[in-house]
């Protein structure tokens, strides 16, 4: 029966057609069989049900999850197959630009690593040329992400109230651009380091590109990408910390000034901003399937852990230890 309707409706011309609309259903009944005309038919416009406009999104989630709308696209001479796939999220049918942006990054990336081998760099930081070079590309990384995240918010503030579904293309290209940094620096890191030196950035590295994978594949949770990538931020002046200790200017005025901005936006945009990150988590659980819910869960009790950490170990030895060493030459 679903085969003759389909084949009865008006036919327009044999190619196959991407849709670009999102799609929801509110019952299996409604999506086999939309009252639309052929003309938005054809191109897969499938509006929610009616019967229920004021429903809440928590139920339509789990209408979508319950009801797994399944139906692929053929073209054959005369005949049209039209079918639709919808799983929890609403998963835009388009082509997805996000693999392209996170190849071209990674490759982008990989170009700043090999032409910094050609700037002049500290004699100090000759002796371990990879190091300063990895150091430098992921400083360029933080300065671009950084501003861009909060452009981002800027630019388009209905994200801020949306984190789930409202994003903007540049957004988009923000995380997967991220994305593929991320995959560059785990293998060159993974290429150049010993593992017992590098296991806790590698395990970093490897939980990022999950969670941000994930959100680029699905177009899905890219504003609480974003939110994430405010660390970048503080990350502009951690890297810039390594560079300084590795041009041997420890004890100079600079270092210091960066050490107190760094110790500062450290609080602010990490550990302020990860907090913020799962209290949202918990209060909008409801709203979240289960599976994206608990790899969001582990990743941010990951990456909590780790950042509390590496505060400890940036306030003993930029703080602490300086302060000991004052006192023994006094």
């Amino acid at each position: 029966m679903i085969l003759s309707s389909l084949h009865s409706r008006p036919q327009r011309d044999s190619r196959p057609v991407c849709t670009s609309a999102p799609v929801r259903a509110g019952g299996a009944s409604d999506a086999f069989l939309p009252d639309l005309p052929p003309e938005r038919w054809v191109y897969g416009e499938i509006e929610p049900s009616p019967k229920n406009p004021s429903q809440s999104r928590t139920k339509d989630l789990q209408t979508l999850w319950t009801n797994r709308l399944w139906a692929g696209f053929c073209c054959s001479g005369q005949l049209r197959l039209h079918l639709v796939f919808a799983l929890e999220l609403e998963v835009p049918m388009e082509c997805n630009p996000g693999v392209l942006t996170v190849g071209v990054s990674f490759g982008a990336f990989k170009l700043i690593s090999r032409a910094l081998d050609h700037l002049p760099a500290p004699e100090s930081a000759l002796r371990n040329s990879w190091k300063w070079r990895n150091i430098c590309t992921s400083l360029v990384h933080s300065v671009v992400t950084g501003i861009w995240a909060v452009l981002c918010f800027y630019l388009h503030p209905r994200m801020a109230e949306d984190l789930i579904d409202t994003h903007s293309p540049s957004s988009h290209s923000l995380v997967a651009v991220s994305v593929g940094y991320f995959i560059h620096d785990f293998t060159d890191m993974l290429w150049n380091q010993k593992f017992q030196n590098s296991w806790e950035l590698l395990f970093h590295h490897a939980v990022v590109i999950t969670c941000f994978g994930i959100s680029v594949s699905l177009c899905s949770y890219i504003g609480f990408a974003v939110v994430a990538l405010l660390v970048e931020i503080n990350s502009i002046f951690l890297h810039l910390r390594q560079v300084l200790l590795m041009a041997n200017m420890g004890k100079t005025t600079c270092f210091r000034l960066n050490s107190i901005i760094n110790l500062g936006t450290y609080v602010i945009f990490r550990i302020s901003t990860l907090a913020w990150m799962t209290r949202w988590l918990v209060l909008n659980r409801d709203n979240i399937p289960l599976v994206t819910y608990s790899i969001g869960s582990v990743g941010m009790a990951i990456m909590t852990l780790m950042n509390i950490v590496l505060f400890y170990r940036l306030l003993r030895s930029d703080f602490l230890k300086s302060s000991r060493e004052g006192k023994k030459e006094k």
